[in-house]
């Protein structure tokens, strides 16, 4: 494809940096911590 056809197909979505990919895996854990704590909560584990 030329080049400006990659760029008109770019979705928008994360662009692949160092620092999104930390924050991607800091929300992750965070997200998957408060669903166990809310599994506890519930008496599920």
């Amino acid at each position: 494809m030329t080049d400006i056809a990659v760029r008109r197909a770019r979705t928008g979505g994360p662009s692949g940096s160092g620092h999104d990919k930390l924050m991607e895996h800091a929300i992750g854990w965070a997200l998957a911590i408060a669903m166990a704590m809310f599994a506890v909560q519930l008496g599920l584990f």
